[in-house]
């Protein structure tokens, strides 16, 4: 997801509920990105100035 990000993008779909999962994987794969992706790519504050 780092280089889509380098390329410019900045929205990403992701489809955690798919080929009949049971809901329990499906929540557990939506905490793993929550936890060990997600604060890879945490929104940098910018600077606005008046």
């Amino acid at each position: 997801m780092k280089k889509y990000e380098d390329a410019g993008c900045d929205h990403i779909m992701m489809l955690m509920n798919f080929g009949g999962l049971p809901h329990e994987q499906v929540l557990r794969s939506m905490e793993l990105v929550a936890k060990k992706v997600m604060p890879a790519f945490k929104v940098k504050k910018e600077t606005v100035s008046l």
